[in-house]
């Protein structure tokens, strides 16, 4: 009751924000509305702020969930691979997921029914959430009566994690991989070495594609699967058809092949119930966003003297005012007199020279 109570609150915050709120998330707003512009257009802006809420509320979520086992308990599972869900598995075997639905669940579930489980993740995950992610497991365990369930938490930059890994893999226990794990990334990647470019949704992104390469080296079995919730915020995991890296040739179309079947399955999710999938947050790290926007030459006569809202918005980092380019992922400052002057669209009292400068940027219409 005391999870729920909880639960109910934190919903009612996401959903009922305070201008204190909302004015602290700006930033993340702003990244936030130029992916869904860029990948899902047909979006109609007036459905923003529901899908951002929607979207935060799920984060949320996720954490809960990963505490509530009478929702595991009644857990729905959708079987298409050929793979008996037991904890007997012999074939060295990857759960291939997404940060989508309650994500965590997959875990959960294969540690209940007495798996022995290796998570490998991100350096920044594993400095970061290691502890968190044990504990849970830890009461996991006490509520499956000590079963014989095992985890270990690799970091994929550590270099002795791949032999341990094909020690682990040849004694039983299976890899569950979250294949858009990017949160570390760093600007100016070089997408070249170790990235697969995919056309996916509306556009185009680079992703990684070390699983697919172990994969093939350890001649294991990619199974993908997903969650997401009901409407009633219940579970439901689907382990979809396995990929088998010993049905390919060579390594070059294994990797292509299953990295694009992978991104398939999840597109066909996002495009069903896109808030589900926590990576609207993050997505602008998987491509290049050096590109230049042209701006139009405007007759003022014309101008509604409005804040062009198609290519900009406003936001507020540490005490620091901008307008933010959706096109270009770029911030320009402000000082506050102009930023509060937009907000409160009293954009004709604008100081007459940075007025002209917000003009030649296209910034008001």
């Amino acid at each position: 009751m005391e999870l729920n109570k909880y639960k109910e609150d934190i919903k009612h915050k996401v959903f009922n924000p305070s201008p204190e709120d909302i004015e602290s998330s700006s930033y993340g707003y702003s990244i936030f509305q130029a992916n869904i512009n860029r990948f899902l257009p047909n979006i109609k802006k007036e459905n923003y702020e529901q899908f951002y809420k929607q979207l935060i509320y799920n984060q949320y979520l996720v954490t809960f969930d990963q505490y509530d086992f009478e929702k595991l308990d009644k857990v729905s599972i959708t079987n298409n691979s050929s793979l008996e869900l037991t904890s007997s598995i012999l074939t060295p075997t990857v759960f291939a997921t997404f940060h989508y639905g309650s994500y965590r669940v997959i875990n959960s579930y294969l540690l209940k029914y007495g798996f022995k489980v290796v998570l490998i993740i991100d350096e920044h995950a594993y400095n970061t959430q290691k502890q968190q992610i044990e504990d849970s497991y830890n009461k996991l365990k006490i509520y499956a009566n000590q079963n014989n369930s095992d985890y270990i938490i690799l970091n994929v930059k550590d270099s002795s994690s791949i032999f341990r890994l094909k020690k682990l893999l040849k004694n039983g226990y299976v890899l569950i991989v979250y294949l858009d794990g990017n949160t570390g990334s760093l600007k100016g990647k070089n997408f070249k070495k170790g990235y697969t470019n995919l056309n996916f949704l509306a556009g185009n992104i680079n992703v990684k594609n070390g699983i697919a390469v172990l994969s093939y080296l350890l001649k294991a079995t990619i199974i993908p699967v997903m969650t997401h919730w009901d409407k009633d915020e219940n579970f439901n995991i689907n382990f979809h058809k396995e990929i088998k890296s010993t049905d390919y040739s060579n390594n070059r179309l294994f990797i292509e092949d299953s990295i694009s079947k992978l991104y398939s399955i999840l597109e066909s999710y996002v495009k069903n119930i896109p808030e589900q999938w926590e990576c609207w947050s993050y997505i602008h790290e998987w491509f290049e966003r050096n590109k230049s926007y042209p701006y139009k030459i405007q007759n003022t006569s014309d101008l509604k003297w409005i804040l062009n809202e198609e290519r900009y918005s406003l936001f507020s980092l540490k005490n620091e005012y901008y307008f933010f380019d959706k096109y270009s992922y770029r911030g320009f400052p402000l000082d506050i007199d102009t930023y509060l002057k937009i907000k409160n669209l009293k954009i004709k009292n604008i100081k007459k020279n940075k007025l002209e400068y917000l003009l030649t940027k296209n910034v008001i219409l």
